[in-house]
């Protein structure tokens, strides 16, 4: 069966596409990244159905990544595979020294 839902529909020809998806591949080390997880059920230890960590990539393979937070701690092992009840997307996000710098007021 045919849809013609714009989900299933291919982009024209010369389209720009959906942003490639972050892996182990396309990352650099030092760059700024933020890792969401929604988690369905509520994660049994906290209860949250979502966390984020934001913080400078640290270690990169195929299996995983780990980032250092704005406090300069370790944030944990994220796996580019995602486990059972939960979603997980990763993006970069802007650098936090740049967001404080200001322009001087005239």
């Amino acid at each position: 069966m045919r849809s013609n839902s714009p989900a299933m529909r291919r982009p024209a020809a010369g389209a720009p596409g959906p942003p490639a998806e972050l892996c182990w591949e396309n990352v650099v080390i030092g760059e700024h990244l933020t890792v969401r997880r929604e988690f369905d059920p509520p994660h049994p230890t906290t209860g949250h159905r979502v966390a984020e960590w934001h913080g400078r990539l640290i270690d990169n393979s195929r299996w995983g990544f780990s980032l250092r937070g704005d406090d300069g701690r370790r944030q944990g092992f994220f796996a580019w595979s995602i486990g059972p009840g939960y979603r997980q997307s990763v993006t970069r996000s802007p650098d936090p020294a740049q967001k404080s710098q200001r322009l001087p007021a005239d």
